[in-house]
């Protein structure tokens, strides 16, 4: 249980911190976090009992805890917050990418725009030359 302890005392923590680091200006994903932290806490505390449950009684008895409706209703709540999370940052990802396109466009107009000026202005520069050269 050494690994298991490790993850929930420092791994599962440190990940939860770092994933808040990272969602700190989203108020729908800090609430959608929250959520995910409860109920993630809520499945180290079912299987914090299960282990209880097989030191004091048997593996069956475990197992049986494990397996309960409870437990499998805690699981397939943090798939779906886990999967909310994900949709969210997904879309919001398209969204920068999309934003990304429309700024690379832009500039590249521009840089079409400035380099057709550019040599507007030299044949311009030339002509007037030209005539001055011309009329010298």
């Amino acid at each position: 249980l050494e690994s298991y302890d490790k993850a929930r005392n420092q791994g599962i923590p440190a990940a939860l911190a770092d994933l808040g680091r990272l969602l700190i200006r989203n108020r729908g994903q800090q609430e959608r976090l929250a959520r995910f932290r409860l109920s993630i806490e809520q499945k180290l505390n079912q299987l914090q009992t299960a282990i209880t449950i097989r030191r004091e009684r048997n593996f069956d008895a475990a197992r049986s805890y494990i397996t309960s409706q409870q437990s499998e209703r805690t699981m397939n709540r943090i798939r779906a917050i886990a999967s909310e999370l994900d949709n969210e940052e997904q879309k919001l990802l398209k969204e920068r990418a999309g934003h990304v396109a429309t700024s690379e466009a832009r500039i590249l107009w521009l840089a079409a725009i400035t380099a057709a000026l550019s040599v507007a202005a030299r044949i311009l520069i030339a002509i007037r030359a030209a005539k001055r050269t011309k009329n010298k």
